[in-house]
């Protein structure tokens, strides 16, 4: 919970994303789960789309019931949903969801924002909670479910602390900088590092070709970690991880692609491209910390 009136809760679940995901876009399938141990959901209407609407209606075990209609403001099958609303309380309610995929299957953020501080809200973290937990009992564990045989993974200890390397990937003026392989400069569109935020950005080669891009950050935890889905192709999901190392940092940069295919078409220039990427940040970090 980062404050009052806001509720940051991340859990993994032990199945593959698009199985995750269904469980959000299938209103039987969301009817199982929605909401706290022994409510149910006697009104779902859903139309799962991005501008659609819904309309929910929670029944309580004493049989109260607690509506919340809104809008779908974004739908990007199968790596986020970001929905608006007002639930029984009169409160505005904002909620943005990131599904990333995770060794042990996949890992689900719900990130909301509220309009005030009410009872509803105080009992939000305990209420997502055991959603959460019968969630989880709705998408039964699926073995096999890593990436085995689609991922890159490049390491580098750079000289300064993760503090000053979070400062770099997620503030706009420093990515823009060192981003892409060398010789490449980046135009920034749009840079929300927040979960569920759009990043838009031209990549500009050496040799003067444009390369559009567009990413959704899943996760950022300051100042351990980084979760960015790329997608356009190829689409892959990267994870950039901080660990502290006597005053310096260890970045990992891992790639999970969607497909061995895919991975297999651009490994011969994306390590390469990664470890040039990985130069780049460390001369921006000597950069940024020679400046005042």
């Amino acid at each position: 919970m980062a404050a009052k009136d806001e509720l940051l809760l991340t859990r993994v679940f032990k199945a593959p994303r698009h199985v995750v995901f269904e469980a959000w876009k299938n209103p039987e399938h969301l009817a199982r789960w929605w909401g706290p141990r022994d409510f149910s959901l006697p009104k779902c209407e859903m139309d799962f789309r991005t501008g659609g609407r819904f309309r929910f209606t929670m029944r309580g075990p004493d049989g109260v019931e607690f509506p919340f209609d809104g809008t779908y403001v974004e739908v990007l099958e199968p790596v986020c949903l970001v929905f608006y609303g007002k639930i029984h309380d009169g409160n505005d309610v904002w909620t943005s969801v990131t599904f990333a995929e995770d060794p042990a299957g996949t890992r689900v953020t719900v990130h909301q924002r509220y309009s005030a501080a009410s009872p509803a809200t105080r009992g939000a973290p305990e209420g997502w909670g055991q959603s959460l937990d019968r969630l989880a009992k709705a998408c039964p564990p699926v073995e096999g479910t890593g990436g085995e045989g689609r991922q890159l993974t490049a390491e580098r200890v750079v000289d300064a602390p993760r503090e000053l390397v979070f400062r770099a990937f997620t503030e706009a003026e420093h990515l823009a900088r060192w981003w892409g392989p060398k010789g490449f400069a980046n135009t920034f569109r749009g840079f929300d590092p927040t979960p569920g935020g759009k990043w838009t950005f031209v990549m500009h080669g050496p040799d003067g070709a444009t390369y559009p891009n567009e990413c959704v950050f899943l996760e950022v935890v300051p100042p351990e970690r980084i979760v960015i889905q790329h997608l356009p192709w190829p689409r892959f999901q990267l994870t950039a991880s901080f660990a502290e190392r006597a005053g310096k940092t260890l970045v990992t940069w891992h790639q999970l692609f969607e497909s061995t295919v895919d991975m297999n078409k651009v490994k011969g220039y994306a390590r390469e491209g990664n470890e040039q990427n990985l130069e780049r940040l460390a001369a921006q970090l000597d950069r940024m910390s020679a400046t005042p």
